[in-house]
């Protein structure tokens, strides 16, 4: 799996969402992996897959219940 395209944080949250591009299902990147990591064990708790056509429905979903995007402040 590639490195995260977006991270997300929520104050007080006791998890953090990244979204990777998975290559295993599909080298041209067409799948993406959404997952919810355990901040303390950095354990994987739950993972959706998504089509990259649907990243920016997640997006907004994610931001609507209040996760701020990391890698927005990084750039």
């Amino acid at each position: 799996m590639d490195k995260p395209i977006h991270t997300f944080n929520k104050p007080r949250s006791r998890q953090k969402i990244e979204i990777s591009v998975d290559r295993e299902m599909d080298p041209d990147g067409w799948f993406l992996r959404v997952n919810y990591i355990e901040i303390k064990t950095n354990k994987v708790t739950s993972t959706n897959c998504i089509i990259l056509k649907d990243l920016e429905t997640w997006i907004r979903s994610i931001k609507k219940d209040g996760w701020l995007d990391e890698s927005e402040s990084s750039k």
